[in-house]
């Protein structure tokens, strides 16, 4: 078998050595019983790189639209307060060292205190360790305003005065608070929940929450984007 391989100089891209074997049928001048080499013009290996390359910019580029896709998609569920403004009224941070307090009232004194009072007892018990911080928060929904979604790093115990507020959680389950309402016009945020609160009534609606957190701890923590559960939002 004979094979030529002699590399002929060319642009360093354009280097490259194709060898074909054909036989004397094929119409070159070789040995009856022994195939040729012919050799395949460096052109074609041009425009094969060119090709190749062509496809890696393609392969690029794809993936640069799919990246600006996802991009622009969870761009679009970021959320941000609108229509909503809240006041904290305490003019100073007020800051309360560790306590714990724990209040008890039994059947006779709730009979002699609170007759109407639906249980036989009653029992209050809170307890932090270390300093924390409480907030008067005074907040205000103009109609379709929504506070965006969010957590806050303490529990907070909040009334609506006017109005009437729906609440969404992570998972895209909701409840209605307000004067009026079936849920009644307090509720109480355990801490750590995302959830989004909006206006959906007819008119502006007004509240407050009481918030205690970690002293120094902010307030409220934004989540930029929903949760993949409640896209809607």
């Amino acid at each position: 078998m004979i094979l030529d391989n002699r590399l002929i100089s060319k642009p360093a891209n354009d280097l490259a050595v194709h060898t074909e074997f054909i036989f004397p049928s094929q119409g070159l001048h070789c040995h009856a019983k022994l195939p040729c080499v012919k050799r395949r013009p460096h052109s074609d290996f041009g425009g094969l790189f060119n090709m190749r390359r062509k496809l890696t910019w393609a392969v690029l580029c794809i993936a640069g639209v799919g990246f600006v896709a996802l991009y622009n998609a969870g761009s679009a569920r970021a959320t941000q307060a609108s229509g909503f403004s809240g006041q904290n009224l305490i003019p100073f941070t007020a800051t309360f060292q560790g306590f714990q307090v724990f209040n008890h009232l039994t059947q006779d004194q709730l009979q002699q205190l609170a007759p109407g009072f639906p249980n036989a007892t009653w029992t209050s018990f809170q307890k932090t360790e270390g300093p924390s911080d409480l907030y008067l928060q005074s907040n205000t929904w103009q109609i379709g305003g929504s506070t965006g979604w969010h957590r806050h790093p303490g529990h907070s115990l909040i009334v609506i005065t006017s109005g009437q507020v729906t609440q969404y959680h992570a998972d895209c389950t909701s409840e209605v608070y307000g004067p009026g309402t079936a849920n009644g016009p307090t509720l109480v945020d355990s801490g750590n929940d995302e959830h989004l609160i909006r206006n959906e009534g007819g008119i502006i609606a007004t509240g407050f929450a009481v918030q205690l957190v970690a002293s120094g701890a902010p307030r409220r923590i934004d989540v930029p984007i929903a949760p993949a559960t409640c896209p809607i939002l």
